[in-house]
């Protein structure tokens, strides 16, 4: 029994051998003790205990240098639910930020095109309600007469109703009366020509020779009774209150307008140098690579296309829209920081990663919590596992499960 054998030797034995095997090695151990032999085949017999002995303490110090080296079942378990939800909400998130970014890129871009087109047919609509009053005011009779005498009160009254800087009656030779004026000719100008070929015309801005301030004129046809062109109207707008409608368009914080005839040349934007020094970019940047993407926009609204685009000038992404100014020979342009255009995409960004991140830590700490619910009760059986090493048979498991993990530690 195991009160006839030394306790160590016993746990070692049951430890090491299979039962049926402990009993013969007890057995015979029980018969050496009993029997009148002499001390030399009691050490003899012993031999066999010893080794077991040793071979037990070899293989349980192995056992606890492999429970040192193994990790936790709950750590293993958490990390390999980290590293799925990781791969999963890494995943979802990288498509859903890309799929939003397209959708918000694909609304900034259509919305700025929109806007330049609004923004040119007011501009539009402007140019047309200018070109109505003076083409409306060269029907006049008073006019239509070229009697210099009945036209100036007529030009005085309408000059102050209508809101022109002033507005002046040529004949077909281009000698021109203003009020308070000397006469003067303009048959050389490009709009008194085009006037008296039978079109309404509106020039780029312009210095007026009078005092060197930006003007345009719009200058009308005169036609008589008889159909017949018998001089030219125009009416004179300084072009600091057209330069101001194009100035006054926002777009975000940082965004621009600007407008350019057929030749490439500013004719308004807000910043007014580059109207006053007719800064045509064609001149100033062609040749020059870093500016080949621009210029080509710049080639586009010159054509009278409508669209968007974007380049990069000096390391800053911009964003471009475009459209001609109804039936002029201008072109409007809006001009948006790429990163202010699309700072929605980084709100997106931002927001896809703090969800990402808070699912991660939220995910991690219920798979601690879970893996928690696994270790707990294989502790318990593996210290019950110990103790009946240890040929304590008394040893029970008190546990409140009823799953499987409690239907162990009761059987």
């Amino acid at each position: 029994s195991k009160d006839e054998m030394h306790p160590f030797i016993y746990n070692r034995i049951n430890y090491i051998l299979p039962s049926y095997t402990t009993y013969v090695i007890m057995a015979s151990y029980k018969l050496l003790s009993d029997a009148s032999v002499c001390q030399a085949f009691r050490f003899a017999a012993s031999l066999p205990i010893l080794y077991i002995h040793r071979t037990g303490e070899n293989i349980m110090k192995k056992e606890i240098s492999s429970r040192k080296k193994s990790s936790s079942i709950s750590i293993k378990l958490t990390l390999e639910i980290f590293a799925l939800l990781f791969i999963v909400c890494g995943t979802l998130t990288l498509i859903s930020y890309r799929q939003g970014a397209k959708i918000i890129q694909k609304e900034a871009t259509e919305s700025l095109a929109h806007r330049a087109s609004e923004n040119a047919d007011n501009l539009n609509r402007i140019v047309q309600m200018r070109k109505t009053q003076i083409e409306t005011l060269a029907r006049r009779e008073a006019i239509t007469s070229m009697d210099w005498s009945i036209q100036e009160p007529v030009i005085i009254a309408e000059t102050e109703r209508l809101g022109f800087e002033r507005i002046q009656v040529s004949d077909v030779n281009g000698d021109t009366h203003l009020p308070g004026s000397e006469v003067f000719n303009l048959s050389e100008r490009g709009n008194f020509q085009a006037a008296l070929a039978g079109s309404t015309y509106v020039n780029t801005p312009v210095p007026s020779d009078a005092d060197q301030q930006m003007i345009m004129i719009i200058s009308s046809p005169i036609i008589n009774e008889s159909e017949e062109i018998v001089g030219v109207l125009g009416g004179v707008i300084l072009a600091k209150q057209f330069n101001q409608i194009v100035a006054d368009i926002q777009i975000g914080s940082t965004g621009s307008a600007y407008c350019i005839d057929a030749n490439g040349k500013r004719i308004a934007d807000k910043d007014t140098t580059t109207v006053e020094n007719f800064q045509n970019d064609f001149e100033l940047y062609e040749g020059q690579p870093e500016y080949e993407d621009y210029l080509n926009i710049q080639n586009k609204m010159r054509n009278g296309e409508s669209g968007t685009d974007r380049y990069t000038l000096e390391g800053t992404d911009y964003l471009c829209a475009y459209a001609p100014v109804g039936d002029t020979t201008w072109s409007l342009g809006l001009v948006y920081p790429a990163d202010e255009a699309l700072q929605d995409v980084n709100s997106l960004r931002n927001s896809l990663i703090a969800i990402t991140v808070f699912a991660l830590a939220a995910g991690t700490l219920l798979a601690f919590i879970i893996a928690g619910t696994f270790r707990h009760p294989l502790l318990a059986i593996q210290g019950h596992a110990s103790q009946l090493a240890d040929g304590n048979l008394t040893h029970r498991i008190q546990s409140r499960r009823r799953d499987e993990f409690g239907a162990t530690c009761h059987d």
